[in-house]
């Protein structure tokens, strides 16, 4: 008997990036196509959203992709910022709440509470 696996296109970025990502097509006048590189993979991973905030004049950027994959593919959005900051983050209230809303929407939200593995180990080295 054959096994067969699913096999799922994944798409990892991290946030600085992805915001890069979001400026150049920007200024190369390609906003048409950023949905579409996208919406490409069936699970989209952001890395650590809201470390740099967002240029005003592109959360309607990251709404549009967030938009283009609503119910139809998956997302893992990774941060260490508050939902109720979201405004500070993305500039723009309105769109801040769309793209949580859209976000959330289907969700399954993981709170990971407790002290960063990283800074742990990285005391224990020094010890």
């Amino acid at each position: 008997m054959k096994s067969s696996r699913n096999r799922q296109s994944t798409y990892f970025i991290k946030y600085p990036d992805f915001i890069q990502n979001l400026k150049n097509t920007k200024d190369e006048e390609r906003l048409e196509t950023l949905p579409k590189n996208y919406a490409r993979y069936q699970l989209l991973h952001i890395d650590e959203i809201g470390y740099l905030p967002i240029q005003p004049g592109n959360t309607n950027l990251l709404f549009q992709i967030i938009y283009s994959r609503y119910e139809k593919q998956s997302a893992i959005i990774t941060s260490n910022i508050n939902f109720d900051k979201r405004a500070t983050i993305l500039h723009d209230k309105r769109l801040a709440n769309a793209i949580v809303y859209h976000v959330f929407h289907h969700t399954h939200v993981i709170n990971i509470t407790g002290d960063s593995y990283r800074l742990r180990n990285h005391l224990q080295q020094k010890e």
